[in-house]
């Protein structure tokens, strides 16, 4: 084979690099819908332009006929795979079956076959020679039965592609109708090449634009792709802003004051929503106060779903039965008020029953009604009386917070049951502390330990319990030590789950 430099190819050239970013850029979202398809008919035409150029660059007939021949495996392809792309892009057949598309593309594959094997039957060429104008020159033919069957099924399937795109965009609105339109005009664009080469009227006589005008059709099916994902993305990210939002509603705007006490919290999300949750509220019609700092197991918008039940649940059964009695009961003592509130003269100290409430109810709901996903909380909900320090609480699977007092740790306030959600049968026992003036409560989640910096190494329950006993004497800024010591930590790393602490401090 013979070949002589042309001006004419490069234009070709830019053509196939055209092809093969889109190529690229299919392969990388091929598992989307029409993007094997999209990789198919890009590969097809940097095939197609590819052979093209050498047989323009060829310096005899022989290698012009050889690249010639080569071509058709683009040139038969690519309308196959614009019908696919057409159907499985607006999905008008969902799925497209194996057979549907061994049958369409029979003819491509034999149009590949009789192109081959040409000169020995000319049902593609009956006669082909060399065609010059000025310094141009290309393979010129006559053309044959078989090429003109080719031709029809490319207007066919044209045809039909168009017709579908055409169709869904009429369905559609605003950027998705746009976006279709686009593919339309893309579509329309081999007619105009194909059309002009064939009539004789390309501007560069004997110069095929056929693939110049599919090279521009890839490149708008990718775009139009593109654009999409782009549209989708922002749709997702709206609803992903309105989600936060709404979780943000159930979290307290501002925190109760409490004479005598400093409650303060610190929560940040790892995502736009986040499977942690914090409550700080009245309970026993005003008497308590109750916190809860919560987990839901896994991260993103699944959790967040679960984190509003969860909170809607804990906040709504620990408010059962308070009704029972008045704040004109509060001079009664805690035993009086049990008594009333449960009727069982053996029942312990007023807030024992929503705190229980809260937690079974809630573990029964989930795990009844949601079992099948697996999803649970870890849960510390405590309810204080800030007339005497008294505290209960329940500690359903959670990290165990930290009583402090000005001389360093007192103690752990460990779990007293299970995660709430998995098993309907779980039971929970109610553990008690008394908090001292100038003792402090830290609670928090395992974002806190579990934060990561760049080596992968974990911020740690150690490091944590180091740093508070450095804290205790300085309660009134120990949250925001703590959380400016986790992010310094992370530095540069990506926040790796959702942080949350409180501090409940006794004066």
């Amino acid at each position: 084979m013979f070949f002589v430099y042309s001006p004419y190819i490069i234009p070709l050239i830019a053509a196939g690099l055209v092809s093969a970013l889109v190529a690229v850029y299919a392969w990388n979202r091929r598992m989307e819908r029409g993007m094997r398809a999209l990789l198919f008919m890009s590969l097809c035409i940097l095939e197609w332009t590819f052979a093209y150029a050498l047989e323009i660059a060829g310096a005899n007939l022989e290698t012009k006929y050889f690249w010639g021949v080569i071509q058709y495996f683009g040139i038969a392809g690519v309308s196959y795979g614009f019908l696919i792309f057409s159907i499985s892009y607006t999905e008008a057949l969902s799925p497209i079956s194996r057979r549907f598309m061994i049958i369409s593309g029979l003819i491509p594959a034999l149009t590949i076959i009789l192109a081959i094997t040409t000169k020995y039957h000319g049902l593609i060429w009956t006669e082909y020679h060399v065609n010059r104008q000025g310094d141009f020159s290309a393979l010129g033919v006559s053309y044959g039965a078989a090429f003109y069957l080719h031709v029809a099924y490319a207007y066919l399937v044209l045809i039909v592609g168009s017709f579908l795109i055409a169709r869904a965009m009429f369905r559609k609105h605003g950027a998705d109708r746009r976006q279709l339109f686009a593919l339309l005009i893309a579509a329309l664009a081999p007619w105009l090449g194909n059309i002009l080469y064939l009539t004789g009227n390309s501007p560069i006589r004997y110069l095929d634009l056929t693939p110049f005008a599919f090279a521009i059709t890839v490149a708008a099916l990718a775009w139009a792709s593109f654009e999409e994902m782009l549209t989708a993305k922002q749709s997702a990210e709206n609803e992903l802003e309105i989600a936060r939002k709404i979780q943000i509603s159930f979290l307290p705007a501002s925190l109760p004051k409490v004479e005598g006490w400093d409650v303060d919290v610190r929560f940040e999300s790892a995502r736009e929503v986040a499977g942690d949750f914090y409550d700080v509220f009245p309970v026993s019609n005003g008497t308590r106060l109750g916190f809860v700092v919560a987990d839901v197991c896994d991260k993103g918008v699944g959790a967040a779903l679960y984190m509003a039940i969860f909170r809607t649940m804990i906040r709504a059964f620990a408010g059962v039965n308070v009704a029972a009695y008045t704040v004109s009961d509060s001079h009664k003592t805690d035993e009086e008020i049990s008594t009333i509130l449960l009727r069982k003269p053996k029942a312990r100290a007023v807030g024992v029953q929503p705190l229980l409430n809260a937690i079974l109810t809630t573990n029964q709901y989930i795990a009844r009604n949601h079992g099948a996903s697996n999803m649970f909380a870890t849960v510390f909900f405590g309810i204080l009386n800030p007339l005497d320090g008294k505290l209960i609480y329940i500690n359903a699977g959670h990290e165990p917070p930290v009583l402090l007092s000005k001389d360093g740790i007192k103690t752990r306030l460990d779990a007293t049951g299970p995660v709430v959600g998995m098993f309907e049968e779980n039971t929970f026992e109610v553990g008690e502390i008394e908090m001292l003036p100038g003792d402090l409560l830290f609670v928090y989640t395992d974002g806190v330990t579990d934060a990561q910096n760049k080596d992968n190494q974990e911020f740690s329950e150690e490091r944590l319990l180091s740093l508070l006993e450095e804290q205790a004497k300085t309660p009134e800024t120990i949250l925001k030590n703590v959380m400016s010591a986790v992010h310094k930590f992370i530095a540069e790393h990506d926040q790796f789950d959702d942080l949350t602490a409180l501090s409940l401090y006794r004066k």
